[in-house]
């Protein structure tokens, strides 16, 4: 033990008084790491929300245009046919949500799809897609495709 020069040198009366600093500055340093943890809790939750809401606007815009083809489905009897049984709006409930197709025939050949999507879940958003076309000769043409908000 005669080698061990910080051993051999101790002398109590000194640590006695650096003790409190010691004690202070491990209670400081285990604060700021407990803010830290807590303030990248708080992002993370953050992000979590993001995502979810980013999830859900996603699914609304692809259950629109999936509302808009089941409108689509209707449309070889009602506008290319010309028969009226293909107006009747059409819905699909699924797991991630709910989506309703509607078609309008504006003139002659002319027509607006209509989807209109709902996600279900925690955040629930809704979205629609109009699509605007016209039908010449058995030929389908999709001319506008509009998203509003």
């Amino acid at each position: 033990m005669a080698n061990l020069r910080s051993i051999r040198h101790t002398h109590r009366e000194l640590t006695s008084e650096q003790s409190g600093f010691v004690l202070a500055t491990a209670l400081t340093v285990a604060l700021l790491y407990f803010a830290l943890m807590e303030l990248l809790l708080v992002d993370s939750l953050r992000s979590f929300n993001e995502a979810q809401r980013f999830r859900a606007h996603i699914m609304a815009s692809t259950l629109a245009e999936n509302g808009a083809e089941l409108a689509a489905e209707g449309m070889r009897n009602r506008v290319i046919a010309g028969s009226d049984d293909g107006g009747t709006p059409r819905e699909l409930d699924s797991r991630q949500g709910k989506c309703t197709g509607e078609l309008e025939v504006i003139g002659e050949g002319r027509f607006v799809l209509k989807g209109t999507g709902t996600s279900s879940g925690i955040v629930k958003t809704s979205a629609t897609v109009l699509l605007e076309g016209t039908v010449a000769n058995s030929k389908v043409q999709i001319d506008f495709a509009r998203y509003p908000q």
